[in-house]
């Protein structure tokens, strides 16, 4: 806060205007800002507060993806109507790159001739002026704020920026306290998963695998003459058989979401731990050790769910005698295969939103910019081949 008030004092002695009713404004914004925790909230409130405090027709928050695009986009002073007639939000492009790639402030009082300018999308209402200023935490550009038109029609003023940029040091404050909540949240939901994958599997499937054990003595106690007896307990053993196997497939989708934290090496090898124990299958794994040191957090989230997704597929639906992966690399290639001995499938010619595990693999390795190949022959097995070009040595943490 001592930083806060040196600007402030700054800022007074170089500007003529007065700035206490501003300053007063500006307090107002910042508590309303960090009396949030929701995510959603607060960059809701950031927006209104910054539109507030200059007196602006519209404003808007993007939230930066740490890849050069905007992953969020939250308005102020839009109608809803009109808000879904523009469709698509922005993803950085023309003026509202400009923060994602200088992350510096810039007021530009006529949008429509400025070289960045890629003017506005159909049903967008017509903006001339623009103020827009980068929020940083430590170093790392969080987003952006962005200011369009004053409603008494006067152009954006230093003042005005100077205003924004205080409020943008309490934003990037609010904002990480709103991420650190959301972590927290999700920690506690995937430790109540975890708690609850552990039960299921030492204590209900145990419960159940006791009570077969009481259903097989009983058996062995009845005469042979009563077979009606006996087969009525050899389906009921069955079907507690298949019971204790679909659960052990619920726990195994369940139990590797409470290790996301970790590096992708530690993920693959709890997803093929929770295999193992959950489905009784021989699994031969290869995964090269340094694996983690070659893909970014978001390479490493995708290659870890089209992981999961095809050892599910395998474990649950093809009824395999063994499973394999391997994520290997060679140079800049690195190459991701599960194969499986089962009773395979027949591959759709378009993978429509029916198929939502197969989508949902394709999408990511879309994301990625990889070749996702799959081979399924019936009574043969599947195999799954995801390769990943140009991977390289990421640079250590900070």
């Amino acid at each position: 806060m001592r930083r806060i008030e040196t600007l402030v004092d700054f800022k007074m002695s170089k500007d003529t205007q007065p700035l206490d009713p501003q300053l007063k404004a500006l307090s107002e914004a910042t508590q309303a800002v960090t009396s949030e925790l929701s995510l959603e909230q607060v960059l809701q409130r950031i927006a209104q507060a910054a539109r507030t405090l200059i007196n602006a027709k519209f404003a808007a928050l993007g939230v930066h993806d740490g890849h050069g695009h905007l992953s969020r986009f939250v308005t102020a002073g839009l109608d809803p109507n009109t808000h879904q007639k523009i469709g698509p939000l922005p993803t950085g492009l023309g003026l509202l790159g400009h923060f994602l790639h200088k992350g510096e402030s810039l007021i530009v009082n006529d949008m429509a001739h400025h070289p960045a300018a890629a003017g506005f999308p159909k049903n967008h209402p017509i903006m001339n002026s623009l103020l827009g200023v980068p929020i940083f935490s430590k170093g790392e550009l969080l987003g952006a704020l962005y200011l369009t038109d004053k409603q008494d029609s006067s152009e954006f003023t230093e003042t005005d920026r100077q205003l924004i940029e205080m409020l943008a040091l309490h934003a990037a404050i609010a904002l990480e306290n709103a991420h650190l909540y959301e972590k927290t949240q999700r920690l506690a939901v995937l430790e109540e998963r975890d708690r609850f994958a552990r039960d299921l599997h030492d204590g209900i499937i145990q419960a159940i695998y006791g009570v077969g054990l009481l259903l097989d003595n009983a058996k062995a106690l009845i005469s042979p003459d009563n077979e009606t007896a006996r087969e009525q307990i050899d389906v009921s053993l069955k079907s507690m058989a298949v019971i204790i196997n679909d659960l052990r497939n619920y726990i195994f989708d369940l139990r590797p979401q409470a290790i996301k934290s970790k590096g992708l090496y530690a993920r693959l090898e709890g997803l093929i731990k929770e295999l193992k124990v959950n489905t009784l299958l021989p699994i031969q794994v290869e995964i090269d050790p340094d694996i983690n040191s070659y893909v970014s957090d978001l390479q490493a989230s995708h290659i870890f769910h089209i992981a999961h997704e095809a050892l599910s597929n395998a474990a649950r639906h093809a009824r395999p005698k063994r499973i394999a992966l391997s994520l290997t690399r060679q140079d800049d290639i690195l190459t991701l295969r599960v194969e499986d001995d089962g009773k395979g499938f027949e591959l759709p010619n378009t993978v429509a939103h029916g198929h939502h595990g197969l989508a949902n693999m394709y999408k990511r390795a879309s994301i990625m910019n990889a070749n996702l190949h799959i081979e399924s022959t019936s009574q043969r097995g599947t195999s799954l081949t995801l390769t990943l070009t140009g991977v390289s040595k990421q640079p250590e943490p900070a």
